[in-house]
């Protein structure tokens, strides 16, 4: 017995290629506008490294003037260090908007406020220095090491996760494009199994009856209730079959 597909039986063959075809079509698209979005989120993350990185390398030089600032106790020191805060706090604000992932928002959210805490220490530091006691400027010393460290480790981990993101989205680019492929294949193997099996293989089988009437071996085709194109041929085909099997009678009479 011949393997049959029982798919959308009240269609011909043309709509269900059609309808396969289609149905292909649609999928594909899916999976295209799919990968523009996740294109797309891949352009801003990469503007949001782009960015943290340039965030992470300014945190860098305002530790850097913090240290020479103790080691020389220079004001110009003091005022780079100044500067660098300032762009950073720009950079942190620029930064705050694109950022949508909520563990990644609370991140920014302290380093937003740490930066903050450290640019009170700096002011601290830059008006009353001179003028405290040694405990007490060691005391504010370790406060705003400790506050540059966690801006450090903060802008750090921006960078980390973002490039995480990256990683991810680029995966997913990947298996789309895969499963792209993979579904094409399969509505292509899908066609060309229901053509030789609806098509080429009734074909086959009327090859094979008229050769067998050429031996006067009347037999009628198997006619299956497909409703289709092949099913109207088959029952034409039997129709001729059974005229000329009356008109054999009639001559042998």
């Amino acid at each position: 017995p011949t393997m049959r597909i029982k798919f959308l039986p009240n269609l011909n063959i043309r709509q269900r290629l059609f309808f396969a075809f289609f149905m292909s079509l649609l999928s594909i698209l899916a999976l295209g506008l799919i990968s523009y979005y996740n294109l797309s989120q891949l352009e801003v993350k990469f503007g949001i490294v782009e960015s943290a990185d340039d965030l992470s390398n300014i945190i860098l030089e305002v530790r850097r003037y913090e240290k020479n600032f103790f080691l020389f106790f220079r004001v110009e020191d003091l005022n780079e260090n100044k500067k660098f805060i300032v762009d950073a706090v720009k950079l942190v604000n620029e930064l705050t908007p694109n950022i949508k992932d909520q563990e990644q928002q609370r991140s920014i959210a302290r380093l937003s406020k740490t930066l903050e805490e450290y640019h009170n220490y700096i002011n601290r530091i830059r008006h009353s220095y001179l003028e405290v006691t040694s405990t007490e400027k060691k005391e504010l010393m370790d406060q705003l090491r400790n506050s540059g460290q966690k801006l450090v480790q903060l802008s750090a981990d921006l960078v980390r996760f973002e490039r995480k993101l990256i990683l991810k989205i680029n995966q997913r680019l990947k298996f789309n494009f895969v499963l792209s492929i993979f579904i094409i294949y399969i509505f292509l193997g899908f066609i060309i199994f229901y053509i030789i099996s609806q098509v080429v293989r009734p074909l086959k089988i009327i090859e094979d009856t008229t050769i067998s009437i050429a031996s006067g071996n009347f037999k009628k085709v198997e006619i299956k209730n497909d409703k289709d194109e092949i099913q109207h041929l088959m029952m034409a085909f039997n129709r001729m079959v059974g005229e000329l099997e009356d008109r054999q009678k009639q001559l042998v009479q």
